[in-house]
């Protein structure tokens, strides 16, 4: 199965759990999109890429969405949070 497929599949579980009339399953739609990104994350790493650098410098990541999956990819003294 491609990485393509995987991600295609992924996003049609993610809308399922989205449409449904539980509260609570609906809800769970975001881990099923964090599992789904763990999953092709391992599969670039099985083919020897990477899909972060990881470095022993501070970082900041930046994005629309920042999930709790790409941030335990680094160590918690890593991660620069700015002073609001």
């Amino acid at each position: 199965m491609t990485r393509s497929a995987i991600k295609k599949t992924v996003m049609g579980i993610v809308e399922t759990f989205e449409a449904m009339d539980d509260e609570y399953l609906a809800s769970r739609a975001e881990d099923m999109l964090h599992l789904g990104n763990k999953v092709v994350r391992a599969i670039y790493e099985l083919e020897g890429k990477k899909l972060h650098s990881i470095t022993d410098k501070q970082i900041i990541l930046f994005g629309n969405e920042v999930s709790v999956s790409d941030i335990a990819l680094f160590g918690g003294d890593q991660i620069l949070c700015p002073a609001f």
